[in-house]
């Protein structure tokens, strides 16, 4: 009988009994949420990877995603004592082996202090990542040796070498087939009259990329004297072994000549004095009239050498002087032989006298 009394005082006008019940729960639960409270943190997101694929780009609407918005709600006494510490934010990629771009959820990670906490909501913000796969991949990069300033005047890099010449690196395929060369750091030179040997280590700026590991690698600086050209303008034609009896001349008198050497000899002081020749004994048989002879250029300083000359041969004129002399001895000759005819004559009128 007494739970018969029981059950009907619960029926008893039940509809206004259910409608309390239900105010009571609602009330209930907008205390629980004026007792709530939220928090918001800003955490970067890490990528697990599997080591095949490697991220290459993470473009999520135009943005780079490096930290996603993390929101907890949770009664006011437990929220003071959370921090951003206690969550780590992450896309799990150890299961993707596809090239491409796709969307991949963000999860988050609760500290183990947040275990005791009655958290009652946890939201992420954004939830998805796009971001751009590529396969792993390892290749060769030549390396590239770098020095900076000048040597000292006169002196200049003829050229750098590198051991090892090449480093092995690892990075997403597109990355690692489009790098060929990577620098080393940059050593002075300042200056330098000679060679210079230096240990350098690689400088890598990609963080795509990595290197097995940083390797010191040794260049050579071979430094030698600078080498110029320089012209010599107007430099005279000496005539050499001119025949016997005959007078010479060559045309052009002048020449130019440019001569390779080193700098500093070049441009030193005391200036090289360049000097040109021709030889006329080259000509077989001495003869009034024209000859083309080859110009020599000599007195070029020690190693040395000339480049170029305005001409290389020259036109010669001999003139034949002994043939003129006798010319000039055949036309005296009647004179002579008149004096000599007045002079008979005369001893003759000499000798009538005395008879």
């Amino acid at each position: 009988m007494k739970i018969s009394k029981i059950r009907e005082k619960i029926l008893e006008n039940w509809p206004a009994k259910t409608v309390c019940f239900v105010i009571a729960l609602v009330i209930y639960f907008f205390h629980q949420i004026s007792d709530l409270d939220k928090k918001n943190f800003v955490i970067p997101v890490t990528v697990l990877e599997n080591g095949s694929t490697v991220v290459v780009s993470n473009v999520t609407d135009g943005q780079i995603i490096r930290n996603v918005k993390v929101t907890v709600r949770t009664d006011r006494s437990s929220i003071a004592s959370i921090t951003e510490d206690d969550f780590k934010a992450y896309v799990d990629l150890t299961l993707e082996n596809r090239e491409g771009e796709y969307s991949y959820p963000v999860y988050i990670e609760q500290g183990r202090k947040l275990f005791n906490c009655e958290i009652l909501e946890v939201t992420v913000k954004p939830e998805n990542i796009k971001l751009k796969v590529e396969r792993k991949i390892s290749g060769l990069a030549q390396i590239k040796p770098s020095v900076s300033g000048t040597p000292a005047y006169g002196f200049e890099i003829s050229r750098l070498e590198c051991e090892p010449s090449a480093v092995k690196i690892s990075g997403p395929r597109s990355l690692v087939e489009s790098t060929k060369t990577l620098e080393t750091e940059a050593f002075l030179i300042d200056g330098v009259t000679k060679d210079v040997v230096r240990e350098v280590k690689v400088e890598n700026f990609n963080s795509l990329l990595s290197m097995d590991e940083n390797p010191a690698v040794t260049v050579t600086a071979y430094v030698n004297p600078s080498v110029i050209t320089r012209e010599f303008s107007s430099v005279p034609v000496e005539i050499r072994n001119v025949p016997e009896g005959f007078e010479a001349k060559c045309s052009p008198a002048f020449i130019n000549v440019a001569v390779e050497g080193e700098m500093l000899v070049l441009e030193g002081n005391p200036k090289p004095v360049i000097k040109a020749y021709i030889d006329c004994s080259e000509i077989s048989f001495a003869e009034e009239g024209m000859h083309n002879l080859g110009v020599y250029v000599y007195n070029v300083p020690k190693n040395a050498k000339v480049s170029a000359q305005s001409s290389y041969t020259v036109s010669l004129e001999l003139e034949n002087k002994m043939e003129e002399v006798e010319e000039s001895g055949t036309e005296a000759s009647p004179l002579n032989a008149a004096e000599g005819s007045l002079s008979f004559a005369g001893s003759l009128k000499r000798e009538s006298g005395l008879l």
